[in-house]
């Protein structure tokens, strides 16, 4: 993907996305959200361990921002 800049003054909030389906009652339903962000990923080798980090700024916050984070995303492991 082409590296793109973000005017700081740009704000997109798609629609949530819901597919229904036969089994809709039965099973939690999914959302997607996303913004626009500028940051760079970080990579730190010193030995055999290697350590990444992800630093980013939001142009906007959005008032209810809910980002869940799974154990695996937080492993320090390599």
């Amino acid at each position: 993907h082409p590296l793109t800049s973000v005017n700081n003054d740009h704000h997109y909030t798609p629609p949530s996305s819901h597919i229904p389906s036969d089994t809709d009652e039965s099973a939690s339903a999914a959302e997607y959200q996303e913004w626009p962000f500028q940051g760079f990923l970080k990579r730190v080798t010193i030995g055999n361990q290697i350590t990444y980090n992800l630093e980013f700024s939001l142009s906007h916050i959005p008032e209810h921002l809910n980002v869940p984070l799974h154990s695996e995303v937080l492993s320090t492991k390599t």
